[in-house]
């Protein structure tokens, strides 16, 4: 569907529930000479159709900025909010005349702004009048899901890195492998400061070089780290921060590996957790009362599904996009 015509079928919508929304018109009545006196309520009319004082205060209150100016001409404002309405109402009533307010699409529009108006009034009033979560059920949801706040056990380790592929020349590897036990023999007893410089020094990890060495923490599994798993499970065979690795021959090179931290493993304690588990309270008690209102609303309706036609269906391959488009004022 075009820009223009899908314009044309959402103004069709908007302001056919717009005109259902405003109930019987008044009453014109004709003089004696044929002229029509309108209602006292009727602002102006439009093919047959009414624009009413209330419509009118509505479409006028979206303009009020433009009266705050005291030189504003209120008259010419008036009559400019009046023929904005009037030229919507002209094209509603072509469109109309057309069959749009007919169209699939147009009755698929007003069902979806109906359905979404009467399901927002409804909800809101059911979310109101939920009860706020108890500390005792936020305990209780704690001690339920304790797994899930589970920390594992984790060890946090600075490297110096020495490249060498295993298909590199023996005695280019066997070079590396020499460099890089000297520098292990300095750096068993460093302190921190000195680890450090032998990284900035040495280290061909440029992620970690100019930070120590320091590559973070890290879970003994191994999951969520890039790093080899027998460097991991070097560093958790170390007992105390400043322990150092014996020399790692791994699959990219040798590797130097310090223990800077430990932390055993453990449960997040409820404080920590407790404003995410008051807010996935809220969702799950928001979910139950939707859950409630549609078996609701489908209760005492027949409801049946033709599986078999169901089945054949197949989805479109391109997705059509069913978001509404702006409505025009009116």
């Amino acid at each position: 569907m075009n820009n223009t015509r899908s314009t044309l079928l959402l103004t069709t919508a908007a302001a056919t529930v717009l005109l259902a929304a405003c109930g019987d018109r008044p009453t014109d009545s004709a003089t004696r000479d044929g002229t029509v006196r309108h209602s006292a309520d009727v602002v102006a009319t439009v093919g047959g159709e009414d624009i009413t004082r209330e419509q009118f205060t509505a479409h006028l209150a979206r303009r009020t900025h433009r009266f705050s100016n005291p030189e504003t001409d209120v008259s010419a404002l008036k009559r400019e909010a009046l023929e904005e309405m009037i030229r919507f109402r002209a094209v509603l009533a072509r469109a109309k005349a057309g069959g749009y307010d007919r169209d699939p699409e147009i009755v698929a529009a007003i069902e979806r702004m109906v359905v979404a108006r009467f399901q927002e009034a409804k909800l809101d009033g059911l979310k109101s009048a939920l009860p706020d979560i108890t500390d005792q059920e936020i305990s209780a949801a704690y001690q339920r899901d304790l797994d899930r706040y589970a920390t594992p056990e984790q060890a946090r380790a600075a490297i110096i890195s020495f490249k060498a592929s295993r298909k590199a020349d023996p005695d280019r590897r066997a070079e590396i492998e020499r460099q890089a036990a000297s520098v292990l023999a300095r750096a068993r007893g460093a302190g921190d400061a000195e680890f450090s410089e032998l990284a900035r020094l040495h280290s061909e990890d440029q992620s970690s070089r100019y930070a120590g060495g320091d590559i973070g923490w890290l879970h003994r599994d191994g999951r969520t780290t890039r790093w080899d798993a027998g460097l991991v499970q070097a560093l958790f065979a170390l007992e105390r921060p400043g322990d150092v690795a014996p020399l790692l021959e791994l699959e990219d090179g040798f590797y130097i590996a310090r223990l800077t931290g430990r932390k055993p493993a453990g449960v997040k304690p409820l404080d920590a957790v407790r404003d995410a588990i008051r807010h996935q309270l809220a969702l799950d008690r928001r979910h139950e009362m939707e859950e409630r209102f549609f078996q609701e609303m489908r209760s005492g309706l027949s409801i049946e599904i033709n599986d078999r036609l169901l089945e054949r269906i197949e989805p479109p391959v391109t997705p059509t996009d069913d978001g509404p488009e702006p409505l025009p004022a009116g």
